[in-house]
């Protein structure tokens, strides 16, 4: 009896690992689009178009309304600096705080300096991929409406001093937590990942990715990408590419994934959140 047991168990063992990663939460929306999306601790807090601003944990049913408001064309971006979430009020050209305890942080209220003259914005520009580090708050920035080239800006939230590059066929980016910013560039049919120099403006090529790579995230010093059709890959500091996993939801081009609690893949589309527990980095 004893033998039977351990044998069943075995056969059970195998099944599981065949079966590879648990499958994702999938949560549909279907009241607008999402437009940015950042984290506090274990929290994913998502803005959309024009249905407010809600929250998401790891195996919650549906999201959670957070704030009403804080919509297009009046607001753009998200991003939690020091606990508190934050929205940038395109009329205003400042941080609006979001949520009903959150007026009189910070940076609420506090305006973008020389915004329009830095970035150089025309008419319908916009934010998008916001990133609070050590190093700054960094954002991607569609100058207007009648350009698709991005330009990457950073501001000291010490200083409030607000600096913009036009990086050359930027389409996304990611800081590391030592302050190496990576950069990917689609140019010429290809997908090119480099490190950026703030300071001399210069661009350092890593190596190619697979055709769609997006959605960056780091874990540990591995990178993390949503290609096309929700295919996960980690590339390893050698940068050797391997497949991960693949998840029901189509990576969105303008927001990057998240990574909470170190392991939790979340990934939005402009209509679907995907999570999934990803494996741990090799040791």
């Amino acid at each position: 009896m004893k033998k039977t047991l351990c044998i069943l168990a075995a056969v059970l063992t195998c099944l599981l690992c065949l079966a590879g990663p648990a499958a994702a939460d999938v949560i549909e929306f279907t009241d607008s689009y999402f437009t940015d999306m950042t984290a506090i601790g274990g929290t994913v807090y998502l803005r959309t178009n024009r249905a407010g601003v809600y929250s998401y944990r790891p195996g919650d049913p549906a999201l959670t309304k957070y704030a009403d408001g804080y919509g297009f064309p009046r607001y753009t971006g998200l991003v939690a600096v020091d606990g508190v979430l934050y929205t940038v009020d395109m009329e205003k050209e400042q941080f609006a705080a979001v949520g009903e305890n959150a007026q009189g942080t910070p940076l609420d209220g506090a305006v973008i300096p020389n915004f329009m003259k830095t970035a150089r914005l025309g008419e319908g520009w916009s934010i998008h991929s916001m990133q609070h580090t050590p190093f700054g708050l960094f954002w991607m920035l569609f100058p207007s409406h009648y350009t698709d080239k991005h330009t990457l800006c950073r501001l000291d939230t010490d200083t409030m001093e607000l600096s913009c590059r036009a990086v050359p066929h930027l389409y996304n980016y990611c800081v590391q937590d030592d302050g190496t910013i990576w950069i990917v560039q689609q140019a010429e049919g290809r997908f090119i990942l480099s490190t950026y120099d703030w300071e001399s403006k210069t661009l350092t090529e890593a190596g190619d990715l697979p055709k769609g790579a997006t959605g960056i995230v780091m874990q540990g010093d591995d990178m993390i990408f949503n290609v096309k059709r929700g295919r996960i890959i980690r590339r390893t500091p050698d940068g050797t590419i391997e497949d991960v996993m693949q998840i029901p939801v189509r990576q969105h081009n303008h927001i990057n994934s998240l990574l909470l609690d170190g392991n939790w893949l979340v990934s939005v589309d402009q209509a679907q959140l995907s999570c999934q527990r990803l494996g741990d980095p090799e040791t």
